[in-house]
This record gives structure tokens, sequence and C-alpha cells, in this order.
């Protein structure tokens, strides 16, 4: 409790209302893709990224209570039917993108609602100038802010507007914050 005045030179004790802040983070480490690279063989075809998490830096250890995972790897598809509305999620992807010509536009898509009524949310846009192996490591921030965010699943997308190019997942780091 804390003094809280009431305006006649005296206080009064009361209790201030909290709102119960929790956090909790998971690491995939992929390593599917590691052996054999994801081929983006079609150009402007969007790829969905896969996540074996049988990577050594793979934890759930610092999960939110109640929450053993928000992403399945065995569908390769974020579930957040287990968080709720107000809560926000950050997802960090961390992958190398060969390309085998100059000039190639890299698009990373995460697409949510699926099952219901999906809708994209574009995460980077990357040109590449040179044939080469390139990191790339991209965040996006959401919010459950309705129930097709909240019961419909999510996936990571990518894309290349040349053909030639192919995906390492190393891995995505996701942090949700929810509001108690």
């Amino acid at each position: 409790q804390i003094p809280v005045a009431t305006g006649t030179g005296t206080a009064v004790f009361q209790t201030v209302p909290f709102t119960a802040c929790e956090f909790g983070f998971w690491d995939y480490n992929d390593t599917s893709t590691s052996i054999t690279p994801l081929d983006l063989t079609v150009a402007g075809t969007e790829y969905q990224l896969p996540n074996n998490g049988l990577g050594v830096n793979t934890t759930n250890a610092y999960a939110l209570p109640g929450v053993s995972h928000v992403f399945n790897t065995s569908t390769n598809y974020f579930q957040f039917s287990n968080l709720k509305l107000g809560d926000t999620v950050d997802i960090r992807i961390d992958c190398e993108i060969t390309t085998t010509s100059a000039n190639n536009l890299l698009n990373l898509f995460l697409e949510l609602g699926i099952g219901l009524a999906p809708y994209k949310l574009n995460i980077d846009q990357k040109y590449f100038k040179t044939a080469a192996t390139h990191k790339v490591v991209a965040n996006i921030s959401i919010y459950i802010g309705n129930l097709t965010t909240l019961n419909g699943l999510g996936r990571l997308l990518a894309s290349c507007d040349t053909t030639g190019a192919s995906v390492k997942v190393n891995g995505w780091f996701v942090r949700v914050l929810t509001n108690g």
C-alpha cells in the first residue's frame, strides 16, 4: 500500500493495482537446411521456411509459465492460441541466403491467421548486387489484437525475384510479452 493524498492535508493508504506483466522466450535452432538448403526454385514464389528445432541452441527453458511452445517444429507453424489478446510477440529470423547471380531481391514475410482469414506482414526486403552467401537477420513485432491472429496459424515465408537462390535457416528467436 502507498499513501494517497485526500486533498484535505491528510492521506489514506491504498493498494495500487498493478498489471502482472510476464515475458518468456524460445529459441528454435534448425539443422535441416544446413545439410540441404531450401531452394527458391521459382522466381517470385513464396516458400515456407522450415525449422526442425533440433539444433544445439534450441531452448524453451525460459518459456512463459504454462506455454511450452509457440512454434510447432513438426508442422513449421506458429501457434499463438495459448496466448491472450493484448500479448505481443517479437520474432528474430536468422538465415543465410545464397544467390547464384547478380541483382536479387529477397522478401521475408510473416503470414498470420492461416485457417481463418490469412494476412501477410512484410518483415524485410533485401537487395543483393552480387552472387554470394548473404547473412540476413530480420525482426518483426506483432500483437495479438484479434481472434484471427490468436487462433489462426502463422508461418515465415521467403521469396526471391530470380531463380537459383537458396536459404539456410539458422533459426529464430521468439519472445512473448504478456499482459498478465
